[in-house]
């Protein structure tokens, strides 16, 4: 839902099943970045559902996410691929300097040079051709 669709939506299914719940202008932004991004039906039966079953003064942004996320639907992928494999900080390194082409290296070099202190450790070869990526 686009802002103003939000709000309007906000207005009909929120402010009207807490009327003297008070609201604000702050309040109706955080509320559009916390469930903006969702479906109008799928908010409209979780506010719904909170309404009902909960009952509270006043609406909650918590409980009302944690209604929201049993109602979206689940990945088939996620439900059968319970365990999910894992490798080491070592086995990455290692599949990355047999695998990786110089540029895909040196993009990950640039990524990794951002949030990771000793990233010449990690491929000093790589480090190297992005030092002078950057720089030239």
């Amino acid at each position: 839902m686009n802002r103003n669709e939000f709000y309007n939506w906000f207005s009909e299914h929120v402010t009207s099943r807490w009327p003297k719940w008070e609201t604000n202008r702050y309040i109706l932004e955080d509320w559009f970045i916390a469930f903006g991004r969702y479906d109008r039906q799928l908010l409209t039966t979780a506010v719904r559902q909170h309404r009902l079953y909960d009952d509270p003064s006043a609406p909650s942004t918590r409980r009302l996410l944690a209604i929201v996320k049993t109602l979206l639907p689940r990945s088939p992928v996620a439900e059968s691929d319970q365990s999910v494999a894992a490798i080491t900080f070592s086995q990455f390194r290692e599949k990355v300097l047999a695998t990786y082409t110089k540029q895909q290296r040196i993009k990950l070099m640039l990524s990794l040079m951002k949030f990771y202190p000793r990233a010449k450790e990690f491929d000093s070869e790589a480090y190297e051709w992005a030092r002078q990526t950057d720089s030239g």
